[in-house]
Order: C-alpha cells, then sequence, then structure tokens
C-alpha cells in the first residue's frame, strides 16, 4: 500500500490531535494467508489512551475490506516519551478494562492502586493478592503494539487489609443483614389481636311473643315503638 493511502486517511478523518494528523507510516506488513495487515508508525509525542485508541479504531474500520482484509494491527513508535510517567497507568487502566471484557477476572486488578516507579507499573496489593502477577504479561501484550512497552509488577503494602479479612468482614455484614430480615419477616407474620366492642346488648324475648309470619312482624315493630 502507498503511503499516499495513508496520507488519505488523514486528511478525511480531520483529527483534532495534530500529533495524530502528522502520524510517519514507516511501512504496511501484509499477511496475505492470515489477510491481516499491520501499520507501522511513529508518532511525534505520546498522548492519551483516550485520543489515540479511536484512531487506531478509526483506522482499522477505514482499510478493513471483507475478505481480502480481515484483520488491522498496529505497531506504534514515539519519538519523544518524556509524557511516559503521566501516561503508563492510564494505558494499564485501558489494558485492565479491555482484557476483562473477554475475561472477567481481569476486574479484580481494578481494586488495587498503581503508580509507574523506575520504569515499571508497579501494582499495589495487600499480602493475600499476589496472585495478580499472572495477570502482568497478557497487559504488557497487549499495550506494546501501542508503543507502551511497560514493565509490571507489584508490591505488598502492609496498610492495605488482607483480602482474607476483608472477606470475613464481608460475612459478617451479610450474616447481621440476614438475621434483621429474619426479624423482620417474624414480627410481621405475627398475627394481630382486634378487639370489637358492642354497640347495643340485645334484649331476650318470650317465644310466644316470636312473630309467625311477615303481617305480625310488622305489628310486633309497631308495638315496640
Amino acid at each position: 500500500m502507498k503511503k499516499d493511502k495513508f496520507q488519505l486517511f488523514l486528511e478525511q478523518s480531520k483529527f483534532s490531535s495534530s500529533i495524530l494528523n502528522n502520524a510517519q507510516l514507516s511501512y504496511v506488513l501484509v499477511d496475505e494467508k492470515t489477510k491481516k495487515w499491520t501499520f507501522d508508525f511513529i508518532l511525534s509525542d505520546m498522548i492519551d489512551p483516550e485520543v489515540l485508541l479511536p484512531f487506531v479504531e478509526q483506522l482499522r474500520s477505514y482499510f478493513r475490506v471483507p475478505r481480502v482484509v480481515t484483520k488491522i494491527d498496529v505497531n506504534i513508535t514515539y519519538k519523544n516519551i518524556s509524557k511516559l510517567n503521566e501516561l503508563a497507568c492510564k494505558y494499564y487502566d485501558y489494558a485492565v478494562i479491555e482484557l476483562s471484557k473477554d475475561k472477567a477476572s481481569f476486574l479484580v486488578l481494578k481494586n488495587f492502586k498503581t503508580i509507574f516507579e523506575n520504569n515499571e507499573v508497579i501494582v499495589l496489593i495487600d499480602k493475600d493478592s499476589t496472585y495478580v502477577k499472572s495477570y502482568f504479561k497478557e497487559i504488557s501484550k497487549l499495550l506494546k503494539p501501542l508503543g507502551f512497552d511497560l514493565k509490571i509488577n507489584y508490591r505488598i503494602s502492609d496498610a492495605l487489609e488482607p483480602t482474607k479479612v476483608m472477606i470475613s468482614k464481608s460475612i459478617k455484614a451479610q450474616e447481621k443483614v440476614i438475621k434483621q430480615r429474619e426479624q423482620y419477616v417474624q414480627q410481621a407474620s405475627q398475627p394481630v389481636k382486634k378487639t370489637f366492642t358492642k354497640k347495643s346488648s340485645p334484649k331476650a324475648i318470650a317465644i310466644s311473643e316470636i312473630p309467625m309470619d311477615l303481617y305480625r312482624l310488622d305489628q310486633y315493630k309497631k308495638s315496640k315503638r
């Protein structure tokens, strides 16, 4: 593919970022067997993932051709990496969310803070959470084509409450809520005693006074008025 077509893509897209508008295409690697194109290009500076990722998606949409080009990959390099300290953890967060779309277990990493120190993304964890290191390799693999060849490590922080303790507290809190609900149900199911007051007391009458038909009933009522 000629560079002119890549330039046309930039001109038609009219990105708000001057860094993207001035992207320099190095080459396009074409794999005819897998129908995959890999764009290798250079950006002058690192930019936020919120700016770069829509650019990559638009690139894929622009050059994808059904049954001819089915997959588009990128390989980005930067002339200036001075913003690495500022952006490393942002790209780490992006990778966690992106990978969690297929593997929800990655979302556990959202519970831990990260810092960038000595050219590494450091995940601050409690002593029970060292298992998270098994996720780091996939995160690094996802970010490398975007020009972020990050080393990821963890650090145990004594200030963080161990996961076992947090789980124990959560269970106790749930048990308390369940107990309260049971008490509410018991109170609601108890029968309510009702008291009735008599507005009048019926008077007894002799059997001989009971009317035998409607006529006598009418006469009886008149006599009692």
